[in-house]
């Protein structure tokens, strides 16, 4: 018995060139962070399966060329939730997510009033969040019209 899973990691993955030719490559304008899960999500859509193999070993250290909890990491992984989010999910969830990306700011900068031993750290937070709500906030149209765009395309492949 191989399990199936619903996502893979970019960085312990082998893909089959048909899965590419069917599905397309990584979205470049993702860049890091969810380019994978993304990626995955098209697959899926279009019937593509992903097998987990147990015997397999990768050793990888998330965030090691970007620095864990650097400002770079943290609006990248907000901004291309969010836009990943947009692209696969639902109205509802998506406007949902952006709503509670809105007012994570808000919530850190009060945090920040609350306890001043840690505003700093909280009101630099609140700004890399806010950054990244904006940044998919530009991107989200276009988001909207790929998912139009995969859903033409899953269409046309099950109608094959």
């Amino acid at each position: 018995f191989t399990p199936r899973v619903a996502a893979w990691c970019g960085a312990a993955v082998l893909l089959a060139a048909e899965y590419l030719e069917a599905v397309g490559g990584f979205d470049e304008r993702l860049f890091l962070y969810y380019e994978d899960i993304e990626l995955a999500r098209r697959g899926a859509k279009r019937g593509w399966t992903t097998e987990y193999v147990a015997e397999a070993r990768v050793e990888h250290r998330h965030s090691d060329a970007t620095g864990q909890g650097s400002r770079l990491v943290e609006v990248l992984q907000q901004r291309n939730r969010l836009v990943t989010l947009a692209r696969h999910a639902d109205s509802g969830t998506v406007a949902e997510a952006y709503a509670r990306a809105a007012l994570t700011p808000l919530s850190l900068a009060a945090s920040a009033l609350r306890d001043r031993s840690q505003a700093r750290a909280r009101l630099r937070l609140a700004g890399w969040r806010a950054r990244s709500l904006g940044e998919a906030l530009v991107r989200l149209p276009a988001a909207r019209r790929d998912r139009r765009t995969d859903q033409a395309g899953v269409n046309a492949a099950f109608m094959a």
